[in-house]
C-alpha cells in the first residue's frame, strides 16, 4: 500500500516546470514534507529523499531557488517549536537559528535542479506543471513513460484538459490523475482531484494522502473538460463578456468593462472583479482554456472581446516575482488605475473622480449596508452579516443591484448545472471550490 510521501512512500519526486509560477509552488510544498522527513534520518545517513525539479528554462533556477529557500525558512520561522521537536537529539544545534539554518540547508540536500527529462531517471512520482497545451503534455508524458517505466505515477496539474484523454493519448492508463492546485499552490488552500474511470484505488489512496499531507482542501471532479473550478470560471467570463456586450449599446467598452469589473467585486463581495481575474490567471491562459472546452464539451465559451486583446497581444498574468501583468488593466501596487482602449491602444485613467463617478451614477447607488469583501472576510460574525447583505440586495431596485442579482443568478445557475451533469457532486462541491480556490464569500 502506497503511504504519500515518506519513508513508506514516495521518497524520488519529480516536478516538470519547476520554474514557473504553478511548479514552483508545487515544489516548494513537496521541499517542505521532504525537509521535515529529513530532519529525523539519523545523523551521518544519507537522506533517502530527491526532489528533482525540472525545467527547459535554465535562467529561472536562480529565483527558484531564491524563492525555495526564503519561502522555506520563513515556513521554519512560523513553526519552531515543531522544528525544535524534530531536532530534539541533535545536540549540535542548539539555538533556534541554527535549527532554521539547518533546516533550509539539509533540505536543500535532497533538490536536484535539472533540465533534461532523462536526469529524471528513478522518479517515482511525477508533478507536472508546464503549460496547458495538449499536444506538449502528451509528448512530454510519453517521453516519461519510456524512461521510468510502468511504476511510475503521474499527477498532472492541467486545470482543464481531460485526464482520460492525456492517459490514453500517453498509454498511461491507470497511472495518471488530475492534481489541480490553485494559483499560488502554497497558499490556496484547495485541491481538486479529477479521477478518470477505472483508476486503481491505491493511486486515489495515493493521491488523497499527499492531498491531506499538504494540508489541502481536497475536492473530487468528474474528468471532464474544465472540471469544476474552471467550469464554473469560464462559463461566468462568458457571462460576464455578454453583460459588457450588451452595455456597449449605451456606453463606450471602456466604461462597461470597468462597471462590470466594479459590479462582480463591489456588490458580489469578492476579491477581485471578473476582469482583474482574468487578468491575474491570464488573458491567453483564459483564451486556451474555453477553447480546450469549447473542444471537448461542443459548446462555444470563445468570445471576441477576449480574442481581441490576445490579438493585441495583452495578455495579463504574472511577473516571475508575482506582480501584475499588464491587462484589460494596467496596475499600481496591485490596484487598477488605467483600462486598455483597444481603439487607442493605449491605457487610458479609470481610476479618477469623473470616471467613478460616471460608473457609480450608472448603479445608482452604493451596494447595501456598506460592506465590501475585505471587511466581511475578516469579521468574525460574518456568515450572518453575508447573508444580511443578500436579503438587502435582493429588495434594492437600483441599477447596479439588479445587474448584480442577473449575475449571482447566472453563477448560481451554472453551479446547479455542474452537479445536474455530475460534475460535481454537490451543491457543497461548486462551494467549497469557490469559496477555497477563488475565495468568494
Amino acid at each position: 500500500m502506497m503511504q504519500g510521501l515518506g519513508k513508506d512512500g514516495m521518497q524520488q519526486v519529480a516536478v516538470l516546470g519547476a520554474a514557473g509560477k504553478m511548479g514552483s509552488g508545487i515544489a516548494l510544498l513537496i521541499l517542505q514534507q521532504f525537509a521535515k522527513l529529513t530532519c529525523s534520518v539519523k545523523e551521518n545517513q544519507v537522506s533517502p529523499y530527491r526532489l528533482i525539479l525540472i525545467d527547459a528554462n535554465e535562467a529561472g533556477f536562480a529565483m527558484l531557488k531564491r524563492y525555495l529557500q526564503d519561502q522555506l525558512k520563513k515556513y521554519a520561522e512560523r513553526n519552531i517549536n515543531e522544528l525544535r521537536a524534530l531536532y530534539k537529539k541533535r545536540a549540535d544545534l542548539i539555538d533556534n537559528s541554527e535549527m532554521i539554518n539547518a533546516f533550509v540547508e539539509e533540505a536543500f540536500e535532497c533538490v536536484s535542479l535539472v533540465t533534461m527529462l532523462e536526469e529524471c531517471r528513478g522518479a517515482q512520482l511525477v508533478f507536472e506543471a508546464i503549460v496547458e497545451d495538449i499536444d506538449i503534455k502528451i509528448e512530454v508524458f510519453a517521453k516519461l513513460n519510456k524512461l521510468l517505466g510502468p511504476n511510475c505515477y503521474f499527477f498532472s496539474n492541467t486545470s482543464s484538459i481531460p485526464i482520460h484523454t492525456l492517459q490514453e493519448r500517453s498509454d498511461l492508463q491507470g497511472r495518471l490523475i488530475g492534481f489541480h492546485f490553485y494559483n499560488p499552490p502554497a497558499v490556496q488552500r484547495l485541491l481538486e482531484l479529477i479521477i478518470p474511470e477505472n483508476t486503481p484505488q491505491p493511486l486515489i489512496s495515493l493521491a488523497e494522502e499527499i492531498g491531506e499531507q499538504l494540508k489541502k482542501t481536497v475536492v473530487h471532479s468528474k474528468d471532464v473538460a474544465g472540471f469544476i473550478g474552471n467550469g464554473h470560471f469560464i462559463r461566468e467570463v462568458h457571462f460576464a463578456c455578454e453583460q459588457v456586450h450588451a452595455l456597449t449599446k449605451n456606453m463606450p467598452l471602456i466604461e462597461a468593462i470597468v462597471l462590470i469589473n466594479r459590479m462582480t467585486q463591489e456588490f458580489l463581495l469578492r476579491p477581485m472583479g471578473i476582469f482583474q481575474l482574468i487578468d491575474y490567471v491570464g488573458i491567453e491562459v483564459v483564451q486556451r482554456i474555453a477553447k480546450i472546452m469549447s473542444t471537448y464539451l461542443h459548446q462555444t465559451f470563445g468570445n471576441e472581446l477576449i480574442d481581441r486583446m490576445v490579438e493585441q497581444k495583452i495578455c495579463g498574468g504574472q511577473f516571475g516575482d508575482g506582480s501584475q501583468k499588464d491587462g484589460f488593466f494596467h496596475y499600481e501596487k496591485g490596484v487598477p488605475v488605467e483600462i486598455y482602449d483597444r481603439v487607442s491602444k493605449k491605457y487610458t485613467s479609470c481610476n479618477g473622480l469623473d470616471f467613478r463617478k460616471k460608473i457609480d451614477d450608472w448603479f445608482g447607488g452604493k451596494p447595501p449596508l456598506g460592506v465590501s469583501w475585505t471587511l466581511l472576510s475578516k469579521d468574525p460574525q460574518g456568515k450572518e452579516k453575508i447573508a444580511e447583505y443578500w436579503k438587502h440586495l435582493l429588495r434594492d431596485e437600483t441599477k447596479g443591484a439588479n445587474l448584480a442579482k442577473e449575475f449571482r443568478a447566472e453563477s448560481r445557475k451554472i453551479a446547479e448545472d455542474l452537479v445536474a451533469d455530475r460534475i460535481a457532486g454537490s451543491i457543497k462541491d461548486v462551494d467549497t471550490v469557490l469559496m477555497n480556490g477563488f475565495l468568494h464569500l
